[in-house]
């Protein structure tokens, strides 16, 4: 999930294949919690707290203490301190509606601090009756859940794992969510496994204690992680990376991380500027099926999830370097409205251009080969070939229904492919979209703000000439074919047209997914899944999409009454052309980067 501009949203960025992979979804938790309490609180009515208390350094600001237990129900023990530097910070708040076990007690140097706390749907705020008085400490227990696929819960504990999302666990200060502070970060990791052999690990780095110069915001956005786990650290003068792996993968995570550490030093020298003083790499390998994988961006960090049998794929690569990239563009360089209303309408760079430019570098770099870079393009060509939702304008995408987020990536990707081939091919002045790219970020950084569209065309206008504009507007604002030239993957392959079918699995997986309980939502009329028998509102009791392939069969088990029903059917959606590349032949993989 990238890290949008001001943190309004982070996508989940899954593979995007001939098979499609799992729908991107937004990681908005949801809460169980009433849509309003609010209560006052003794000032004795503590949390049991596992933590001990410690005082606060001198060099500190804030201390995040996260002490997981999963006796006798799943909490974690929660300790934030804080020093005032004579700001009031009376007023305390999560984003995410937390799921309290107990009311939080606070104590400074006078004493116990009597408070009232009040949840929404929008989150938890909780108010302290008199100015604090020196360091202030919060305690409190937040509910935690087993782990669990496809829906992993924002915060799960059991004996051997601890996983939480910050939005879920952490209040912080008002005046603290937007200030740079010195932190502190622990994890306490008592309870969890065998001694000897767990480790923890957060956005921050690894580690049971990990300090840090961050925003309250980010503390609140990290993720957060302990169990049986593999760590690495890679420090050279390019940059600073830490990477973590919490239980068993199919691949060795060592050189896959070292890959991507170098991945971010090229693009560290392409933008000249640094994303962040250290990126954290985490992994959670979990009971999902292959081809099922997520990556999100958060706050100095990537957090990928992947099946136990996941192997290093080139989507599975693809994922992880776009999300490098997000560091770049979609943060510091955005073309386009940045506003929650339309923000979406500028998805075709920040999360399609991205995809092309983290791919190209990829195969320029010799980490992926190059039919598995054609294979990347193919299947971006077969969303708009088949995708009802290619049709639509962007304005229309914009507003975000079902289908627009693997169409905007996939109609910005092809149109970033078409504008690198074209600056490659120049005779004169011979330029790539890389160029064109770090020339943005430095006017962006300089003006600090958003660019207009009118910035990009205006430079490729420069380069490419007129007719760039009314390309942009057939390809990017109307949704028209791209038109790709014939070398566009260089001299290795020609371009050819392709016949594709679509994968459908007939009803919103996203949405069916993130009810509790699961149930069939969503369903398309005259669908494969309603073909198969199929209602609208069947409670899932399982699901296996397979490889996520038209031709692999979609089995899916609903319980109606006290009977389950299990429905198995091919997930074919419509077909349609576009275009496709063939290797050409006694050509060495050594020149198809040239």
């Amino acid at each position: 999930m990238v890290h949008i501009k001001r943190g309004a949203l982070y996508l989940v960025l899954s593979a995007i294949s001939v098979a499609c992979g799992p729908p991107p979804s937004a990681e908005n938790p949801t809460s169980t919690q009433p849509a309003s309490s609010a209560s006052p609180v003794a000032s004795g009515s503590a949390a049991p707290m596992s933590t001990q208390a410690r005082v606060l350094s001198d060099n500190v600001d804030i201390e995040v203490s996260l002490a997981p237990e999963s006796q006798p129900a799943p909490v974690v023990h929660v300790t934030v301190t804080v020093r005032p530097d004579d700001v009031p910070l009376t007023t305390w708040v999560a984003k995410t509606a937390l799921q309290l076990a107990a009311n939080p007690t606070a104590t400074d140097a006078r004493g116990n601090v009597a408070l009232s706390v009040s949840t929404t749907s929008n989150g938890t705020t909780v108010t302290l009756e008199r100015p604090t008085d020196g360091v202030l400490r919060m305690t409190y227990d937040v509910k935690a859940d087993l782990p669990a696929f496809p829906n992993p819960p924002l915060i799960a504990v059991d004996p051997d794992r601890f996983e939480g999302a910050g939005q879920a666990m952490i209040l912080v200060p008002v005046p603290f969510a937007e200030k740079n502070l010195r932190a502190v970060v622990r994890i306490e990791t008592d309870d969890v496994g065998t001694a000897e052999f767990v480790g923890a690990a957060s956005s921050f780095g690894h580690g049971s204690k990990v300090e840090a110069s961050v925003r309250g915001s980010d503390l609140q956005l990290g993720f957060y992680m302990a169990g049986l786990m593999g760590r690495a650290s890679f420090r050279a003068p390019e940059g600073n990376d830490d990477a973590a792996w919490l239980g068993y993968t199919a691949f060795d995570p060592r050189p896959a991380f070292a890959d991507m550490a170098g991945l971010r030093t090229a693009l560290r020298q392409t933008f000249r500027s640094a994303d962040t003083d250290k990126l954290t790499l985490l992994f959670l390998s979990d009971s999902r099926p292959a081809n099922s994988f997520s990556v999100t961006r958060r706050p100095r960090s990537i957090v990928a999830r992947v099946g136990v049998q996941e192997p290093w794929t080139a989507p599975l690569r693809v994922a992880v370097a776009t999300s490098i990239v997000h560091g770049w563009i979609g943060s510091r360089l955005w073309i386009g409205p940045d506003d929650p209303e339309h923000e979406a309408e500028a998805y075709w760079f920040t999360e399609g251009v991205a995809r092309h430019f983290a791919r190209d570098l990829l195969f320029r770099y010799g980490l992926i080969s190059p039919a598995e870079a054609a294979s990347d393009v193919e299947g971006l060509a077969a969303i708009l070939a088949t995708s009802p939702a290619a049709s639509l304008t962007n304005a229309e995408l914009g507003k975000k229904p079902r289908g627009a987020l693997p169409a905007l990536i996939a109609r910005g990707a092809l149109y970033a492919l078409r504008v690198d081939a074209l600056l490659r091919n120049r005779k004169e002045k011979k330029n790539s979209l890389e160029s064109v790219l770090a020339e943005l970020y430095q006017k962006a950084s300089q003006e600090k703000k958003a660019l207009p569209v009118s910035t990009w065309i205006d430079l490729l206008v420069s380069q490419l000439g007129e007719n760039e504009r009314v390309v942009f507007r057939d390809a990017i604002e109307l949704g028209k074919p791209v038109s790709l030239p014939d070398n566009a993957m260089g001299p290795c392959f020609k371009r050819v047209s392709r016949t594709y079918e679509g994968f459908d699995i007939g009803f919103d997986e996203e949405a069916s997914n993130a009810l509790k309980p699961r149930k069939v939502k969503g369903l398309v009329k005259g669908g494969p899944a309603e073909k198969a028998g199929l209602v609208e509102g069947d409670s899932i009791s399982s699901m296996s999409v397979g490889a996520r392939s038209p031709n692999d069969d979609v089995i899916v088990s609903v319980q109606r009454g006290e009977e389950i029903k299990t429905f198995k059917y091919k997930p074919k959606g419509k077909s349609g052309k576009g275009p496709g590349f063939d290797r050409k032949k006694d050509i060495s993989d050594d020149v198809c980067t040239q």
